[in-house]
C-alpha cells in the first residue's frame, strides 16, 4: 500500500507541480523576445538619422568622384557581405544615389581595398567612418562584415578596435552622433 501511495502522490504531484515550474521557463523566454523586439526597434528607428549623419560627414569630407565612387562600392560590399535586406541599407544607398548621382554595383572586393589603400588619409577615413557606420546599421554584424571591415582598417593601417562595437551601441541606445 505505501509503495503504491508513493507513485500514484509522486506522479500527481508532479503533474500538478510541472505548470508550475514552466512559468519561469516562458517568461524568460518573453523577456528575451522582448529585449530582442525592442533592441531591432531601435536600431530601424535610428537608421534614418544614422544613414543622414554619415552621408552629412561624407559630403563634408569633399571627396572627390574617385572617393565618391570608393565609398559607394566599399557599402555595396558590406551590403553584400550582411547577406540581409534591412531596411536601413536600402535607406543609406538610395541616400548615397541621390546625393552622389552614383549607381551602386557589385566590384571585386580586392579592387575596392586596393583603391582604399591608395586614397589619401582625408578619403580612407571618411570611407572606414562611412563603412563602420553601415555595419552597425544592421545592429548585429555578420561575420562577413567583420571580415571586410578589418580588411579595409587593415588595407589603411588603421587600427579598428572598438569603433565597430561603440557604432552599434550608439545606434541601438539612439545616440547616432559619435561622443
Amino acid at each position: 500500500m505505501r509503495i503504491l501511495a508513493r507513485r500514484v502522490l509522486a506522479r500527481s504531484g508532479l503533474r500538478v507541480l510541472l505548470p508550475f515550474a514552466a512559468v519561469p521557463v516562458f517568461a524568460g523566454w518573453n523577456a528575451l523576445i522582448a529585449w530582442w523586439v525592442i533592441r531591432e526597434a531601435r536600431v530601424r528607428a535610428a537608421g534614418p538619422l544614422a544613414v543622414r549623419e554619415a552621408v552629412a560627414a561624407l559630403e563634408r569630407a569633399q571627396l572627390d568622384d574617385e572617393g565618391r565612387r570608393l565609398a559607394l562600392d566599399a557599402v555595396a560590399e558590406l551590403v553584400v557581405a550582411a547577406e540581409d535586406a534591412h531596411p536601413n541599407y536600402d535607406l543609406l544607398l538610395a541616400r548615397l544615389r541621390h546625393v552622389f548621382g552614383l549607381e551602386p554595383r557589385i566590384t571585386d572586393w580586392a579592387e575596392v581595398r586596393a583603391g582604399l589603400s591608395h586614397a589619401g588619409t582625408a578619403t580612407q577615413h571618411a570611407v572606414l567612418a562611412l563603412m563602420t557606420t553601415t555595419t552597425a546599421l544592421r545592429g548585429r554584424s555578420r561575420r562577413g562584415q567583420r571580415q571586410v571591415l578589418a580588411s579595409a582598417y587593415a588595407a589603411c593601417d588603421v587600427p579598428l578596435g572598438q569603433s565597430l562595437e561603440a557604432a552599434q551601441t550608439r545606434i541601438a541606445e539612439g545616440r547616432c552622433v559619435a561622443d
